[in-house]
């Protein structure tokens, strides 16, 4: 599988918030075109909710969701990675902090680090045309926490599973020519394999 990694640092940090005189306009863009498959793995402390893909008006789509931290330990840093069931991205996330600044127990943040710079629009029908958005070629994006790095030395590791679900991804074989009904049909295989991984 050919993979375009893009590596993104999220500073765990209180910043001074800053204004604009007009706020940058999105459209949040329905699942049954883009979505967010957050992988949950129960054995992983960090949780990952409320999924949502935002597609600014001039250009750029940004997949956001929260991240919280539910164990009693403090994070030092952890990896997030991302791919397309279409097989040809990958996306690695690797938020970190300092001693003095750590994932605390039971904090949370969301991937939107600007969200009172934005204004969302209504989804209307003509931006499924204008974005060039079907549900036959629906994107489906996996989103999993593959390692985590406690501050006392304890680790979390889930890469053996990640690499299970993306071999399985690769002989999916999803395209953006299917139908509607095998779009879902390979949807429902994708969640079952999932289910499956977290069972044994």
């Amino acid at each position: 599988m050919k993979k375009i990694s893009l590596i993104i640092l999220l500073y765990l940090t209180f910043t001074t918030p800053t204004f604009s005189q007009e706020k940058v306009k999105a459209v949040e863009i329905p699942s049954k075109y883009i979505s967010l498959l957050l992988v949950a793995d129960p054995s992983c402390p960090i949780k990952l909710d409320n999924p949502k893909v935002i597609k600014y008006k001039k250009g750029g789509i940004e997949k956001v969701f929260n991240i919280s931290n539910f164990s009693k330990n403090s994070v030092l840093s952890f990896q997030i990675k991302q791919m397309s069931w279409f097989g040809n991205e990958e996306l690695i996330m690797n938020p970190k902090a300092t001693n003095e600044n750590s994932f605390l127990p039971y904090e949370s943040f969301s991937t939107l680090t600007n969200e009172n710079e934005i204004q969302i629009l209504n989804f209307e029908d003509k931006y499924a045309e204008k974005f060039r958005l079907t549900e036959s070629a629906k994107n489906i994006w996996i989103v999993m926490v593959t390692e985590i790095k406690f501050l006392d030395g304890t680790t979390y590791n889930a890469k053996e599973k990640y690499e299970s679900i993306e071999n399985f991804v690769n002989n999916l074989k999803v395209t953006r020519k299917m139908s509607s009904s095998e779009t879902i049909r390979k949807e429902m295989e994708l969640n079952n394999f999932i289910s499956q991984v977290f069972d044994n």
